[in-house]
């Protein structure tokens, strides 16, 4: 852990499980949690502790996206577990039991992507092998609320790992990511 304060590192402990291409997304409480191929890990600053949590089997592993929503809830988006996925799920971390739920999927199978949330509260899924998608988040969930298909696909160009930044007047810019030598790209957010 970095102290800007005194330019300093330290150790933030070890996590409970070995990870690959996770995720970590900051809780309201504070906490962190880190979505892996393994299974999830809470990050505790306080204490400077980790603890397990289990995932579903229905949350993607790897090449997901963790996002965190106006709620408080995390929305995971496809990634994969063995094959590309288009599922979604819904962490309630301070919610009464099932702490997870799927969500509604996504109209493709997205991996390797980017989700965007919008100044407005909704989600934008880019990049990566899948579309462009747009999900409004209601409460209490609605799992069959289908999200909004933006394009197909990005064209030629996949942009595998990519980043992905909203810009002013409802653009996102897209950056290369790790297949090909490609270059970056304004996506334009229709009216919705």
């Amino acid at each position: 852990m970095y102290d800007p304060a005194t330019n300093q590192w330290s150790s933030a402990g070890d996590l409970k499980h070995f990870t690959f291409e996770a995720t970590s997304t900051l809780l309201d409480s504070g906490e962190v949690m880190v979505l892996s191929d393994q299974g999830v890990d809470i990050y505790n600053p306080e204490s400077n502790k980790w603890r397990q949590e289990e995932a579903p089997h229905f949350v993607a592993r790897h090449g997901h996206t963790a996002t965190r929503l106006d709620s408080g809830k995390i929305l995971i988006t496809g990634g994969g577990n063995g094959i590309n996925l288009n599922s979604t799920a819904l962490y309630n971390p301070s919610g009464p039991e099932p702490k997870w739920v799927q969500g509604p999927p996504l109209n493709q199978r997205n991996w390797n992507h980017q989700a965007i949330l919008l100044p407005d509260g909704k989600v934008l899924v880019i990049g990566g092998f899948g579309g462009v998608e747009l999900y409004t988040p209601t409460e209490p969930p609605e799992p069959q609320l289908p999200w909004i298909e933006l394009a197909k696909d990005l064209g030629p160009y996949k942009y595998n790992k990519s980043s992905a930044i909203l810009l002013p007047n409802n653009k996102v810019l897209l950056t290369a990511g790790t297949d090909e030598d490609i270059p970056s790209a304004i996506f334009t957010i229709p009216a919705h």
